[in-house]
């Protein structure tokens, strides 16, 4: 395929190889910000000169949610089987982002670049065996799926805890996850064509 030149579009390298840049959010701060599906990273890019800033997400266990340091190629497989592919604006200011195949929600803190890790409680390792999530915020709080175990939960500001639920139907996979203006939680049931 032949490479057209076109003004009206700029591409963009990111910084690691292979990052899989999957989602993308214009921050407070008015920069771009994503994640990467085969790269476990936030990065940002800076709204008046192009430039790439990449932070790692720190790789913390269901039972230890304190970071832990892994060495070469354990980083590398880690990093790269992650599957992290959304990222929102928080109404607390924050940006959000869901950490894939690790059933996580992450909290980046724009100013600092400093990025919390919540582990869904409670921790099933079937609740997300397809790293296909969804989170949406609302004044209080943000809602994540978690898919595979048909869960979806949402998180407190103010407590940095989680209350989850279940959609009903059997396997539908809940993905989509929308809070409408109304205050009505919407969820789009992947599997069964239909949303609850």
């Amino acid at each position: 395929m032949e490479k057209v030149d076109d003004s009206r579009f700029k591409l963009y390298d990111l910084p690691t190889p292979l990052t899989g840049p999957c989602d993308l959010v214009e921050g407070h701060d008015g920069a771009l910000w994503g994640e990467g599906v085969l790269n476990n990273v936030i990065f940002r890019m800076h709204p008046h000169t192009g430039a790439f800033e990449e932070y790692p997400i720190p790789f913390t266990t269901p039972l230890d949610d304190h970071p832990i340091e892994l060495p070469g190629l354990f980083k590398s497989f880690t990093d790269r089987t992650a599957f992290s592919c959304v990222i929102r604006r928080g109404a607390d200011g924050n940006l959000y982002a869901a950490n894939g195949m690790r059933n996580q929600l992450l909290r980046i803190n724009e100013k600092t670049k400093k990025i919390d890790v919540f582990q869904i409680t409670p921790t099933d390792p079937l609740d997300n065996l397809v790293f296909l999530n969804d989170i949406d915020t609302a004044e209080d709080d943000i809602y994540v799926t978690s898919t595979t175990a048909n869960p979806f939960s949402f998180f407190s500001f103010a407590t940095e805890k989680f209350e989850s639920y279940y959609v009903l139907t059997p396997l539908s996979l809940p993905l989509g996850v929308l809070v409408a203006s109304d205050g009505l939680v919407y969820i789009v049931e992947f599997n069964v064509n239909k949303k609850s």
